[in-house]
């Protein structure tokens, strides 16, 4: 009977387990590369452009 418990539970165990890697795993999604999304080069341009002297208020774009 202790053995059948045990054997219960450690079955229980992995099911919980398994639903949680599949409920909660996030492996291999993305935003995508919709409407707005940046280029490396562009990423690029912004790092330096944050790095150049006046910080980051210099990179909004003007208001037209």
């Amino acid at each position: 009977m202790i053995t059948a418990t045990i054997l219960l539970g450690l079955v229980v165990l992995a099911l919980a387990m398994w639903w949680a890697v599949r409920y909660f795993a996030e492996w291999g999604k993305h935003g995508g590369s919709g409407a707005g999304a940046l280029t490396v080069e562009q990423l690029l341009a912004q790092a330096e452009a944050e790095a150049a002297i006046g910080g980051r208020h210099r990179l909004r774009a003007p208001v037209v």
